[in-house]
């Protein structure tokens, strides 16, 4: 689903691959310890990412915009306001279904739903960005900041 990105991941965070994008390879326990802290189920498209490709950045060299693909100790992070989130300014207006993915700056967030009939859908606040994660995914390869169109 995620080939397309493999060319861009490294093996270690300090390992750099000049490209457009970096992400970095996770150990699958890191993405249940997540769920285990937060009691909550990711959804299937974000765990298939994380295992087929991992975290990392979009458009490293660019760095207009963070645009993280956060770990999922970051989402755990972000969700409990703990970690470089204690002063998300955005944090209050995150609903109870949506989960913290995607960093585009320090106080601009995008969700993907985990529950409910928008299950797996990106919403960067209240406007839906995309229907699925790969699309997203696709469509930021395409293209940085697609989403302010």
């Amino acid at each position: 689903m995620f080939n397309f990105l493999k060319e861009y991941v490294v093996s270690d965070e300090h390992e750099k691959n000049n490209k457009k994008h970096i992400f970095y390879k996770l150990n699958s326990d890191r993405v249940e310890n997540a769920e285990e802290e937060l009691e909550i189920q990711f959804p299937e498209e974000l765990k298939r990412f994380y295992d087929e490709i991992g975290y990392g950045y979009f458009f490293d060299k660019e760095m207009t915009d963070i645009n993280l693909f956060m770990s999922p100790q970051q989402i755990v992070d972000y969700r409990k306001g703990t970690g470089n989130y204690v002063y998300s300014e955005d944090r209050e207006f995150i609903k109870e279904d949506e989960l913290v993915f995607f960093e585009l700056d320090c106080n601009s967030h995008m969700t993907i739903k985990f529950t409910g009939e928008n299950l797996g859908k990106i919403f960067w606040g209240l406007k839906e960005i995309a229907p699925d994660l790969e699309t997203f995914v696709k469509k930021l390869d395409a293209e940085s900041g697609f989403y302010f169109s």
